[in-house]
């Protein structure tokens, strides 16, 4: 692994943190929208399709956290897609 893919890697996975702790108030103004640009940029910038995909679908369902009453459902797949999006991440 050369030093610029791992220093990607190290921040994507810093970016998946933030996007982690924004998600947790997605309340608050404004950690939506954070945490939306920082899933774009994890799916545009990862080497993994998997990485991609799962960040597109984590930046739909976070969305789903601003309505009135979101499904638990829908929180707990979002947080599985999280964790494999840390996971393929780990293992790049």
């Amino acid at each position: 692994m050369s030093i610029a893919s791992c220093s990607r890697s190290m921040d994507l996975r810093t970016s998946l943190q933030e996007v982690e702790e924004l998600l947790q108030f997605p309340g608050v103004a404004g950690h939506l929208e954070r945490a939306e640009h920082l899933l774009m940029s994890i799916a545009r910038n990862s080497p993994s399709p998997g990485v991609t995909d799962a960040a597109m679908k984590a930046i739909t369902l976070s969305y789903v956290l601003s309505t009135p009453y979101p499904m638990a459902e829908d929180r707990k797949n979002l947080k599985h897609l999280l964790a494999k999006i840390r996971g393929e991440l780990a293992a790049s």
